[in-house]
C-alpha cells in the first residue's frame, strides 16, 4: 500500500519500510529542482537525491549516498549565466561534520566538479567579495574551539580554488 500526503511544498509518501519526501529547491527556465529524501526504517542514513524535472523527464543530478542534504545553494559562481549548485550535507555524529559538493552546469548537464569534507559545524555563505563570487565556509577548529575558522573558495575556469582560510573575526 502506498500512502501520499502533501503539506505545503513537501510531499510525504510511505511504502513498506521506506519513507519518501520531496522538497522543492527552485523552478526556473532549467526546470524544477527538488530533493527526494528516502529514509528506511531502522537505518540512520538518509538517501537523498537532487533531481531536475524538465519536459516531463526526471534526471538525478546528485546522489547523497547516505549523507543528509541540509541545503542547496543555487548561484552563478563563474559568471557564465548558468547557476551552479552547492550542496551542504551533514555526515552525522557528535562533531556535526559537514561535507560540500559543487555541481556545475555545462553543455546542458550538471556534473560534480568539487567535494570537500571535514568542516565541523560547517555553514556555507555565498557572497560577492572584490568583484568575485566566493563561497565562505565557517566551521569549528577542533584544536581551538573558541576560534571559529572561515575558508574562502572561488570557482574559476571549472575548478574550485581555496583563496583564504583562517580565524574568523
Amino acid at each position: 500500500m502506498l500512502l501520499l500526503l502533501f503539506v505545503g511544498d513537501t510531499l510525504f509518501a510511505k511504502e513498506g519500510d521506506k519513507n519518501v519526501t520531496v522538497e522543492d529547491i527552485s523552478v526556473s527556465r532549467l526546470g524544477r529542482f527538488y530533493i527526494e529524501r528516502t529514509k528506511i526504517e531502522g537505518l540512520m542514513a538518509s538517501f537523498d537525491k537532487i533531481i531536475r524535472s524538465r519536459a516531463g523527464k526526471d534526471l538525478v543530478l546528485f546522489d547523497s549516498e547516505g549523507r543528509y542534504i541540509e541545503k542547496v545553494y543555487e548561484q552563478d559562481l563563474d559568471g557564465d549565466g548558468m547557476p551552479e549548485l552547492l550542496v551542504q550535507m551533514a555526515l552525522g555524529g557528535s562533531a556535526d561534520y559537514k561535507e560540500f559538493a559543487l555541481l556545475r552546469h555545462s553543455e546542458g548537464v550538471y556534473k560534480q566538479v568539487w567535494e570537500a569534507t571535514g568542516f565541523s559545524g560547517g555553514q556555507a555563505v555565498i557572497k560577492k567579495y572584490l568583484n568575485k563570487t566566493r563561497i565562505f565556509i565557517r566551521y569549528t577548529d577542533e584544536e581551538e574551539l573558541a576560534k571559529p575558522k572561515i575558508d574562502a573558495f572561488e570557482f574559476d575556469e571549472g575548478k574550485i580554488i581555496k583563496v583564504s582560510g583562517g580565524t574568523a573575526g
